[in-house]
C-alpha cells in the first residue's frame, strides 16, 4: 500500500506546487476581468486569474492580444506574469513575487499608475520588449533587467537597499546612477514616437493642444493665425486651402516650435493667392512618426475683381508662372505669341497656380501672353531679358 500511495502523493504535491497557467486569447482586445478570454491549463482552476487584482501563489498569467487591466494589479508569491503582446494596467502595478514580470520580445507593458517593486529577492522585471510607467517608480528589492527600454515618467524614482538594475546595486547614495538605468518620457518620444503617441492617447494627452485658429482679410490678403498650448512628439503643420469644392491642397508647411514644449506659441501665415469667393483653411498637424490630425475648418470670404498675375516678368526665356485670383474653369489655356502675332505655344492648364515651361527658349524681346477660359480672357505683355 505504501508503494501505491507514493506516486499519488507525489502527483498531489506537484499539482499543489504548480498552480497552472492562464493564457489570454491571441489577437483579441479585451479586459483582464473578462473570464472568457482566458484559457486554463487545468480544468479545476478558477475561471480567471485569481484576485482578480492579485496573481498570487504559483500561478502564471500569459498575455497575448491587447489586454487591459481596469485597476491595480499585484504579482505576489511565486507567480509569474509573461507579456508577449500588450498589457495596459489602468492603475498601479506591484511586484512582490520572486519570479516577477517578463516582457518578451515584441511585448509592451504600459502602467498608467505607479510601479512598485517591494523588498524581496528575485528577478522583479525582465524586459526584452518595451515598458512604460507613467506614475511613480519605486524599486526596493530584487533585480531588474531593462535592456534600455523601460521608460519612467517619474523624474525622481526611489530605490531601496537590495535593489539592482542592469547590474547596478543601490548603495544608499547612487540614486542618480540607478535612475540613469531608466529612460525618460522624452526618450520615449524620441526613440519610439508611435508608442509615445499611443500612451499619450491612453492618458487623454494629444500631441497638439490647439487653443485657437482664425483667418482674417486685409487688402485682399488672408492672414491665418493659430496658437498652441502644448506640442509633444510634434514635427510640423501643413496648411491646406480649398475653394467651394472643398477639395483641400497644401499651400504651405510650417515647422513646430520645439520637439516637446508646454508653452504657448503663436503662428502666422499670409495667403496672397486666395481665390475670389470663399476660401476654406485647415491645419494638418503632423507628428514625428508621420501620424496626423486635422484642425477645425475656418473660412474667409474674398471679393476681388478677376485678374491674373504673371511672374517673373521679365522672364528668363525658359518659363513663366501664371496665377489667377479666381476659381479655375474647364478648358483654360495660356497662349504665347510673338510681338508680331505669330503663335509660338498653346498650353492647357488645370491649376490656379501654373508653371508654363516654354517649348523653346525665348530670345530677348517682347511677347504676348493670352489667358483664355470660358468665363475670362486677359492679355499680358511678357518681357524676356
Amino acid at each position: 500500500m505504501k508503494n501505491l500511495l507514493t506516486p499519488v502523493l507525489l502527483l498531489i504535491s506537484l499539482v499543489a506546487f504548480s498552480q497552472g497557467a492562464y493564457t489570454s486569447q491571441n489577437n483579441k482586445t479585451a479586459n483582464w476581468e473578462t473570464a472568457s478570454i482566458w484559457t486554463k491549463q487545468f480544468s479545476w482552476m478558477a475561471a480567471a486569474p485569481p484576485g482578480p487584482s492579485d496573481v498570487s501563489g504559483s500561478y502564471t498569467a500569459n498575455i497575448y492580444g491587447v489586454v487591459t487591466r481596469n485597476g491595480n494589479l499585484t504579482i505576489s508569491g511565486s507567480a509569474v506574469l509573461n507579456v508577449y503582446d500588450t498589457l495596459i494596467i489602468k492603475g498601479n502595478l506591484t511586484i512582490s513575487s520572486g519570479q516577477g514580470v517578463s516582457v518578451h520580445s515584441g511585448g509592451v507593458l504600459i502602467v498608467l499608475g505607479n510601479l512598485t517593486s517591494t523588498s524581496s529577492s528575485g528577478n522583479k522585471l525582465n524586459n526584452n520588449g518595451n515598458v512604460v510607467v507613467t506614475g511613480e517608480f519605486s524599486h526596493s528589492g530584487g533585480e531588474m533587467d531593462t535592456h534600455n527600454r523601460v521608460y519612467s515618467f517619474d523624474t525622481t524614482p526611489t530605490f531601496g537597499w537590495g535593489s539592482n538594475i542592469n547590474g547596478v546595486n543601490y548603495n544608499g547614495s547612487n540614486t542618480n546612477g540607478m535612475a540613469n538605468q531608466l529612460k525618460s518620457k522624452a526618450n520615449l518620444a524620441s526613440n519610439n514616437p508611435s508608442l509615445s503617441n499611443y500612451v499619450n492617447a491612453l492618458l487623454g494627452v494629444m500631441p497638439i493642444k490647439l487653443i485657437s485658429f482664425t483667418g482674417t482679410l486685409d487688402n485682399n490678403i488672408v492672414s491665418l493665425n493659430w496658437v498652441t498650448g502644448k506640442e509633444e512628439g510634434f514635427d510640423h503643420f501643413e496648411v491646406e486651402r480649398a475653394s467651394a469644392d472643398l477639395v483641400f491642397g497644401k499651400i504651405a508647411e510650417v515647422n513646430g516650435m520645439g520637439y516637446n514644449t508646454d508653452d504657448q506659441h503663436a503662428y502666422t501665415l499670409t495667403d496672397v493667392n486666395a481665390v475670389n469667393g470663399t476660401n476654406y483653411y485647415r491645419l494638418k498637424s503632423v507628428d514625428v512618426d508621420g501620424s496626423f490630425e486635422y484642425s477645425p475648418i475656418v473660412s474667409v470670404a474674398v471679393e476681388v475683381s478677376k485678374t491674373i498675375s504673371v511672374y517673373p516678368n521679365p522672364s528668363n526665356g525658359d518659363f513663366v508662372n501664371v496665377v489667377s485670383s479666381f476659381e479655375m474653369s474647364d478648358n483654360t489655356t495660356v497662349t504665347i505669341f510673338s510681338e508680331g502675332g505669330v503663335l509660338l505655344q498653346k498650353t492647357q492648364i488645370t491649376e490656379r497656380e501654373a508653371r508654363i515651361d516654354f517649348t523653346h527658349h525665348l530670345a530677348s524681346g517682347v511677347y504676348i501672353l493670352k489667358y483664355t477660359s470660358s468665363e475670362y480672357l486677359q492679355v499680358v505683355r511678357l518681357f524676356v531679358k
